[in-house]
């Protein structure tokens, strides 16, 4: 589970997400972190491509409204520690209404073995061409990427592109949403 923590960044609030049980010690920079392996991971059915999502996080858990991530900007640090990605690629998704949508303009950086120097960091624009509408209750009339963007309920990573299970430990610390105008609804 995840707690949210409002910050505030030059006049803005941005959501910083930390696990409840976290390793004080071992994030980046001594910061928490959370983290999963391929023993609490599989793939996800029926998304097209077929996924894995390690590491997700649904507002409902903590009690939180849906969150309006128009325009906003993600940052996270990711590990691997003998992650076997077999081809696999990494991407932020988000999900509402019953639809999921992987940013997958952007293959996200994972440290081999440590943190690296810098963050991942990605705009989330509501350019349809920048994602890929992996799941919808409806398949035939999946919930448009602006719609979704303006009332996340659920958001994580995802490994998209494997030929066999990808195998090995994903840590993540300091994740954080910077919507362009926090709003949650």
């Amino acid at each position: 589970m995840f707690v949210r923590l409002p910050r505030q960044h030059g006049g803005r609030q941005a959501q910083r997400l930390h696990p409840d049980d976290v390793e004080p010690d071992r994030g980046h920079r001594r910061w928490r972190l959370v983290w999963t392996d391929h023993t609490r991971w599989s793939a996800d059915t029926p998304e097209k491509p077929l996924s894995i999502l390690p590491l997700l996080h649904y507002r409902s858990w903590v009690d939180a409204d849906p969150m309006d991530l128009r325009e906003a900007e993600m940052s996270v640090y990711l590990r691997g520690d003998d992650l076997q990605l077999d081809g696999a690629s990494c991407h932020f998704w988000i999900h509402a209404s019953g639809t999921r949508w992987h940013l997958n303009s952007s293959s996200l950086d994972i440290g081999d073995g440590s943190w690296p120097t810098s963050p991942n960091r990605v705009e989330l624009t509501p350019d349809e061409g920048s994602w890929h509408n992996s799941w919808a209750n409806d398949p035939h009339n999946p919930t448009s990427l602006p719609d979704v963007l303006s009332g996340v309920v659920s958001y994580g990573f995802s490994f998209v592109g494997f030929s066999s299970e990808v195998m090995g430990r994903l840590s993540m610390a300091r994740l954080e949403l910077r919507p362009s105008c926090i709003s949650e609804i």
